[in-house]
């Protein structure tokens, strides 16, 4: 951090923060022309010339891990373990990668979520708690889930996470659990327009 100058940030706020990296929604009754005409407007006389199209270098992500396992000691209340899982799955872009993480998404909430058996067998023995949690990320280079918890007994949790992975792999999901879960995805997507 001490090596950036004013003159980087301002090179970087230059090429990166341009109407060429952004995506106008606009909303309403509004004629689709006329908007675009104004929007382009503004754009001309506040961005007036092409900066080019930028080369992003990302380095190459390689399929093993790093690391098996790292233990950090802390002064903490409960252990906190995460458990990482990376993905293979690299090079999608657009409506494929969109459809991948939603496909993950649905795998882990089958697998962990509220309702499912585990984390109520889990929750109801006190091995976890409210703050146990698994998210999925995934961009066109890289992805991973992690699932986390604060639990006193870390080495039983991820023996119990172990062995429900290997019966998923092995059993397959109930076709009645994946059209509840998409319902609830769906009216969870819908009501995210409900807010003004």
């Amino acid at each position: 951090v001490r090596t950036i100058t004013d003159r980087m940030l301002a090179e970087c706020y230059r090429i990166f923060y341009h109407p060429d990296n952004m995506v106008l929604v606009i909303c309403g009754d509004l004629d689709y022309q006329e908007t675009l005409d104004t929007a382009n407007k503004i754009w001309e006389v506040r961005y007036p010339q092409n900066r080019g199209d930028i080369q992003r270098q990302l380095p190459e992500e390689p399929t093993d891990i790093k690391n098996r396992a790292t233990t950090e000691s802390m002064s903490v209340a409960r252990p906190h373990i995460l458990l990482g899982y990376k993905d293979t799955v690299i090079g999608l872009k657009g409506a494929k990668l969109l459809r991948h993480n939603i496909i993950n998404d649905l795998m882990i909430e089958l697998l962990f979520g509220r309702s499912t058996k585990l984390y109520n067998r889990l929750y109801e023995e006190g091995m976890i708690d409210d703050n146990f949690g698994v998210s999925y990320n995934c961009y066109e280079t890289y992805g991973f889930t992690v699932i986390n918890a604060e639990t006193d007994q870390p080495d039983e949790f991820y023996k119990r996470i172990l062995t429900e992975l290997t019966s998923a792999h092995k059993n397959r999901f109930k076709n009645r659990d994946l059209a509840r879960l998409k319902h609830k995805s769906a009216g969870k997507f819908t009501w995210a327009f409900n807010a003004p």
